[in-house]
C-alpha cells in the first residue's frame, strides 16, 4: 500500500506531525497533501514557511511521476512511456484542487488570515502548515511578555479554535 494513504482528517482537527529534523516530515505532508486532493478529490491548502512553491512543486510531481525530484530538477532523460506518463500527471497536476502558498516571515495574524482564505474562499476542507516552528512568534512573545514556549502554545489554541470555528482539519508539524 501506498504511504499516507489511510489518513483522514475530521472537520475541527488539529494534528500534530512532530519528529527529528530530516526525518522526512515536509515529504510525508506533501503525500497526504496529494493523496487528499488528488485521489480524494479533497480541496486542499498547503502553507509552506520552509520551502518555497517551487521546491514544493518538484516535491509533488516526483510523488506524482514516481521520479526522484532531483531528477525533475537537473532535467532527466525519458523515453516514450516516460514521457506519457509526465504529460498525464501534469494534467492531473492542473486539476487537483491543490492551493499551495508560500510565506518566509509570517505572524500568528497573518497565519490565521491565509487559514481564513483557503476555508472560505479556496473551500479547502484540510489545511497543511509547513512548520509551525518558524512562525514570526517574536511579536506576541515581547506584546504579551511571554516565552517561547507559552508563545508556541497559544498558536497551537488558536489553530485548534480556528480548525474547529471553520469546520476544517488543519495539520501542522514542528521538529
Amino acid at each position: 500500500p501506498e504511504f499516507g494513504k489511510d489518513f483522514s482528517f475530521s472537520p475541527g482537527d488539529l494534528t500534530v506531525l512532530a519528529a527529528r529534523p530530516s526525518m522526512g516530515k515536509s515529504a510525508f505532508m506533501i503525500q497526504l497533501a496529494k493523496n487528499l486532493s488528488v485521489d480524494q478529490n479533497i480541496p486542499t491548502g498547503l502553507i509552506s514557511l520552509e520551502m518555497t512553491q517551487k521546491e514544493n512543486i518538484y516535491r509533488l510531481m516526483s510523488n506524482v511521476l514516481k521520479i526522484n525530484s532531483r531528477d525533475i530538477q537537473k532535467g532527466f532523460e525519458y523515453n516514450r512511456k516516460d514521457s506519457d506518463r509526465f504529460f498525464g500527471s501534469i494534467v492531473q497536476y492542473q486539476s487537483m484542487p491543490l492551493y499551495l502558498n508560500e510565506d518566509y516571515d509570517i505572524d500568528m495574524v497573518s497565519l490565521k488570515a491565509k487559514i481564513v482564505y483557503f476555508s472560505r474562499v479556496l473551500k479547502c476542507k484540510v489545511v497543511f502548515i509547513d512548520h509551525l516552528g518558524l512562525i514570526n512568534m517574536a511579536k506576541i512573545m515581547k506584546e504579551l511578555r511571554m516565552s517561547l514556549n507559552d508563545a508556541i502554545g497559544q498558536v497551537t489554541r488558536m489553530l485548534k479554535t480556528l480548525a474547529a470555528k471553520e469546520k476544517i482539519a488543519i495539520v501542522h508539524y514542528h521538529s
